[in-house]
């Protein structure tokens, strides 16, 4: 075993102990990692249904800064990294394959390549911290491809051809991802422990589709039409893509996209 395996699992097996330990204290189960790791605290709609992340969800929210680094630090953060990124992808595929309920910390282990289950439990308090990490991360992806799509557009009109265009490659291209979140969003918990709702999780990208309408109304782009309602329904369209992707026969993207761009370009214009 490598030298920073036997570490990693050391200290994997030290922190399982210390959590024991801490958890009999307090007489309950410790939700270690609910506080401040919130499934939807990242761009997102609706974890239970699938979609695309949303980067309007993000808007304002701000980047913390980062920590400062240790001289010599830097390469243990990059194994850190590294061996994080490598057991959030066999969370994913091991999900995806197998489901929720049998995604095991041995399961994750064998997926990876792994040693030992405690090498997980280095970086990972538990499995609500690990699924808390697939579904920030894949919502972060999809937030960077889809943001990045909309930036490069100079009308309103663009950016929003280019949110639906993006939302909906995003989640043709990553059917496992989204496979991965649909088997844990009845999972998802926020860090008071309640189950999310399809209408809490969609409300941040609500609010940011209201905005990015009633910017085209402004501009002269949009007609007038009542923003709120009509952000329902672009999200609801989306949303609705991810869960007939699942389905047989499978959605056809290409021209689920095409048609869904032309209605809401229709939708949304001015009148002349």
């Amino acid at each position: 075993m490598a030298r920073a395996e036997r570490s990693e699992e050391r200290a994997g097996k030290a922190g399982q102990d210390g959590r024991a330990g801490r958890s009999r204290q307090s007489g309950g189960s410790e939700r270690a990692g609910a506080a401040g790791s919130n499934p939807a605290a990242g761009p997102t709609a609706d974890p239970a249904a699938g979609p695309a992340a949303d980067p309007l969800a993000a808007r304002g929210a701000g980047a913390a800064a980062a920590p400062a680094t240790a001289p010599g630090a830097s390469s243990r953060t990059f194994t850190n990294s590294a061996r994080r990124a490598q057991i959030v992808a066999a969370a994913i595929d091991t999900i995806a394959e197998l489901g929720y309920a049998k995604a095991s910390f041995a399961r994750i282990t064998e997926r990876a390549g792994l040693s030992s289950p405690r090498m997980i439990s280095y970086h990972f308090a538990d499995k609500d911290d690990l699924m808390h990490q697939v579904v920030r991360e894949v919502f972060t992806a999809g937030a960077e491809f889809i943001g990045a799509r909309m930036a490069a557009e100079e009308t309103v009109a663009g950016r929003l051809r280019a949110y639906l265009e993006a939302n909906l490659r995003f989640l043709r291209d990553h059917p496992r991802e989204m496979l991965a979140l649909t088997e844990i969003g009845p999972h998802a918990r926020d860090a008071d422990g309640a189950a999310y709702t399809s209408r809490s999780a969609q409300e941040p990208s609500l609010r940011g589709l209201a905005e990015l309408l009633a910017a085209g109304q402004r501009s002269g782009e949009f007609r007038e039409f009542d923003v709120a309602s009509m952000a329902v329904m672009i999200r609801g369209a989306v949303d609705a893509a991810a869960v007939r992707l699942r389905g047989e026969p499978a959605l056809d993207v290409d021209t689920y996209t095409r048609e869904l761009v032309t209605a809401f370009a229709r939708a949304t214009e001015a009148e002349r």
